[in-house]
């Protein structure tokens, strides 16, 4: 695969590619896709950007929404009354 087609163009469509990657990787894919297949985006340029931007979206929805997750879950399950049985509620010995 040459790669000089890839330092030949303007870097910001992969930019775009990678922060759009980010929000919405599904579409952004479809969209540089049909650039790839009119040859104005080179494949690597756009498979390298898009899979970058869709781990860091992951990484970053994971850590943002997962406290809150748990902190909502943590809550509803408290106010509901009900407790966690523990080991020793089970039929296993304490230490």
């Amino acid at each position: 695969m040459d790669l000089t087609h890839l330092s030949t163009l303007s870097s910001w469509p992969y930019y775009g590619v990678l922060v759009a990657a980010i929000v919405e990787g599904e579409v952004t894919y479809i969209a540089a896709a049909a650039l790839v297949a009119q040859g104005q985006l080179h494949p690597l340029g756009v498979l390298i950007s898009g899979a970058l931007g869709a781990a860091i979206g992951d990484q970053i929805f994971f850590y943002v929404f997962a406290d809150a997750s748990r902190a909502g879950w943590r809550g509803i399950h408290h106010s509901s009354g009900r407790q966690r049985p523990s080991s020793t509620a089970r039929g296993a010995t304490a230490p």
